[in-house]
């Protein structure tokens, strides 16, 4: 129990900070569509660092005698700190700098990938992989596929065209058509982000500590049937918040086109085949969603009848096609398992080896909380309230805390698998959170340069938490 006392003590420092922070940056009272320069250089002079830089991590990372960790994690993050650099520049190109970003991403995750012959997560691709490397047409095929809830094998079918278009080898192909689908993401967080604070600044600054996060460069390298699923929920959630206009008689009532309705049909089927375990999930952040939206009264992007597509779907496909799932649910419902709570395990790192080990996670909580409760108090617009919400939900599931330690949750109700959902929203209140402390710090009698180079110090920092982790 000590050990669970000094490593909370410590997660609870950068809690304290960032509150202590939040009271000074509220007498500001800065304003979410405003951007801050703090850097002159043009953005051509930007481009061809990061180009340079960006080819140089690709012949390092790619070299024929693997380098060491330590070079390979610099590789990266030199273009992470071009890219931030851009986002505080004069004049920022979002296209260039987006798609700037989504390279890097890649270049992580095949750094993990098409370099390591380990794969990651072995024993679940290795089943993953054995469905897409044998015809999943045949009987026999199609019961292992049930047991492994793969069931039906659109994932695996996929992937089996793709190593026959591209001539690869089905573990290679994988590899790379699992990333370019993966790296998506950023573009329709951006698109998300974009469409409710209407600051590219901020958008590119959330889209940016999104691809440098330790758990989405994970799952890149870790691309399974619920990672494909999530891939379709940032589909859905752009669906729901960028393609909608307000009613003619109600501000607050959306209204969506025949075709926009009829993609966001077909992109719930489509999680709901590719991975169904997901769907539930998804079905309780919508129902969260929509009472929030109620709540606060502003724009409903989710309604009754849209939140009814997916129960309805979800309660067929289990009854009809999926049945024999739950045989594995329903041990998971025993209340007995509930009576008593359960530690999993002891602490296995303390104190100094634990805050080394999360340094990435203290930046998480610092800027998390820090944007957190500004876009709780700023309201600005009234519907940032949600994403407030939404981003304390996710540091709550994504840091350590008491929740990641109880045998019941982690183990039974597996809601590690639920945090996944909440990374774009992990992603935007820490995104809001540097902002609003680079405003902060633009406003101080500080020199732009020196209070750059601080922000970008913080940032690689983060980088470097991240990046270990993933690592270890």
């Amino acid at each position: 129990m000590t050990g669970y006392l000094i490593n909370g003590s410590i997660m609870a420092i950068p809690v304290f900070i960032a509150s202590a922070a939040f009271i000074l940056i509220k007498k500001t009272d800065i304003d979410l569509l405003t951007k801050v320069t703090l850097f002159p250089c043009s953005s051509s002079t930007s481009v061809t660092l990061f180009l340079l830089a960006y080819t140089f991590s690709i012949l390092l990372l790619f070299a024929a005698p693997p380098v060491e960790p330590k070079l390979s994690l610099g590789a990266v993050i030199i273009p992470y700190a071009i890219i931030f650099l851009q986002t505080l520049s004069r004049r920022i190109l979002p296209a260039v700098v987006l798609f700037e970003i989504m390279l890097v991403l890649a270049v992580t995750i095949y750094s993990y990938t098409l370099r390591s012959a380990v794969l990651r997560g072995y024993g679940h691709n290795a089943a993953h992989l054995h469905v897409r490397r044998n015809p999943p047409f045949r009987a026999c095929n199609l019961r292992r596929a049930r047991r492994l809830c793969l069931f039906p094998p659109l994932y695996h079918v996929f992937m089996s065209l793709s190593s026959q278009i591209l001539g690869l080898d089905i573990q290679t192909a994988l590899f790379i058509v699992t990333c370019l689908i993966y790296v998506t993401t950023v573009l329709f967080l951006y698109l998300l982000v974009n469409g409710i604070f209407h600051n590219e600044q901020i958008s590119l600054m959330i889209a940016l500590i999104y691809a440098m996060n330790a758990d989405v460069i994970y799952y890149g390298t870790y691309m399974v049937t619920r990672t494909l699923a999530y891939v379709g929920f940032l589909i859905l959630l752009y669906l729901l918040y960028s393609l909608e206009k307000p009613k003619a008689n109600s501000e607050r009532v959306i209204t969506r086109s025949t075709g926009q309705r009829f993609c966001v049909v077909v992109v719930l089927i489509f999680i709901l085949l590719v991975h169904q375990i997901s769907t539930p999930m998804i079905i309780i952040l919508l129902g969260l969603l929509f009472g929030i939206e109620r709540f606060i009264h502003d724009r409903r992007h989710v309604n009754l009848i849209l939140l009814m597509v997916p129960i309805t779907l979800f309660a067929c496909y289990w009854t009809f096609t999926a049945y024999s799932f739950f045989e594995q649910i329903l041990p998971r419902v025993d209340p007995a398992l509930y009576q008593t709570i359960i530690l999993s395990g002891g602490v296995v790192n303390l104190g100094l080896s634990f805050l080394t080990d999360n340094l990435d996670t203290l930046f998480v909580v610092f800027f998390g909380v820090m944007g957190m409760l500004y876009l709780l108090w700023k309201q600005q617009p009234r519907y940032s309230v949600v994403f407030g919400i939404f981003g304390m939900i996710a540091i709550l599931l994504n840091v350590p805390n008491i929740l990641s330690v109880v045998f019941q949750f982690m183990q039974i109700l597996r809601i590690d698998r639920f945090a996944f959902l909440f990374l774009p929203f992990l992603a935007i209140v820490m995104g809001v959170g540097i902002y609003i402390l680079t405003r902060h710090l633009s406003t101080m009698k500080i020199s732009p340069k020196l209070v750059g180079t601080l922000l970008i110090a913080l940032v690689v920092l983060y980088g470097i938490g991240s990046l270990g982790a993933c690592q270890a």
